[in-house]
């Protein structure tokens, strides 16, 4: 059979663009786009619209994805490998929890609290104790600690939700665990959030890491950091194994780029640590996750 086609062929209608594929008519059709009323043709000049994974999840287009920007910040990076974190000196989640924990949240500052000037409410983000993402929001008690209404296995951010007249906390906030005692995150005065390099999986889905970035902020003399990507999978790999290496120099930072993703399964940690070239180095280091059921 011939291509095309000729409508009502007994009174000479319109012919439609069609493909003979054994015999089988395939109506060819222009793509178009636009809203409501709008018919736009695509061409060089008006190519269609597209919008790549990440930026779709982070306007909550696809409910299934999440996507994560883990950055962190450490001030007393030196020659001891340590987590790229605001807590300072010693390493995030070195065994990760097996069982979950109530969170205690406090501040170094009074006014850290439900009506004062500075936080009043901060929001925990982690995985609960059945290793799926969840956030929890506290109320401030100044430097009395506040504990999570659900309990978490780990915790990969802090951050201030809503504040007084001073816009931001006036002092240093820290969560820590219940029964461990351990710190889950630490966001120094005036920042507002906890700077950490840090992240888990959480159950029923699987995690690509696709971006990661290293960078020397400030350091007495000249100097680099190396910079150490780690997973640690509880359930078949008990142990941090580091994934990437990358150096940063002061004043040229280090930037990774992963083409194939790193893949990473559900429940896996995720954190940055370094190693720096002199003491007491002001370093950055971040990576960015997408997980999908």
């Amino acid at each position: 059979m011939a291509d095309n086609t000729q409508l009502d062929a007994g009174s000479g209608g319109d012919v439609i663009a069609t493909d003979d594929i054994s015999g089988v008519k395939h109506q060819r059709v222009k793509l178009e786009f636009g809203g409501d009323g709008v018919a736009t043709e695509i061409d060089h000049r008006d190519a269609l619209p597209t919008i790549d994974l990440a930026t779709g999840a982070a306007f909550g287009l696809d409910s299934d994805l999440l996507t994560w920007n883990a950055n962190g910040y450490s001030d007393d990076i030196n020659g001891t490998a340590e987590t790229f974190w605001s807590a300072g000196a010693g390493s995030w989640q070195d065994s990760p929890n097996t069982t979950a924990e109530t969170i205690n949240v406090a501040s170094t500052d009074a006014n850290d609290t439900a009506a004062g000037t500075g936080a009043r409410t901060v929001r925990i983000y982690g995985l609960n104790s059945s290793g799926a993402y969840a956030t929890d929001d506290i109320s401030m008690n100044g430097t009395t600690s506040v504990g999570s209404s659900i309990t978490f296995l780990v915790v990969f951010r802090m951050e201030v939700l809503t504040v007084g007249s001073g816009a931001t906390n006036a002092g240093a906030l820290t969560a820590t665990g219940n029964t461990s005692s351990a710190t889950y995150a630490y966001a120094l005065a005036g920042i507002g959030t906890s700077e950490q390099a840090t992240f888990a999986i959480p159950s029923g889905t699987t995690g690509i890491i696709r971006h990661w970035r290293t960078g020397v902020v400030e350091t007495a003399t000249s100097g680099g950091v190396e910079s150490r990507l780690q997973i640690w999978i509880p359930t078949t790999q008990p142990t941090w194994r580091v994934v990437a290496r990358s150096r940063a120099e002061d004043g040229s930072p280090s930037e990774m780029v992963f083409d194939p993703p790193i893949v990473v399964p559900a429940t896996a940690r995720i954190r940055v640590q370094g190693i720096g070239q002199h003491s007491n180095m002001s370093c950055t280091s971040g990576f960015d996750v997408l997980c999908r059921a």
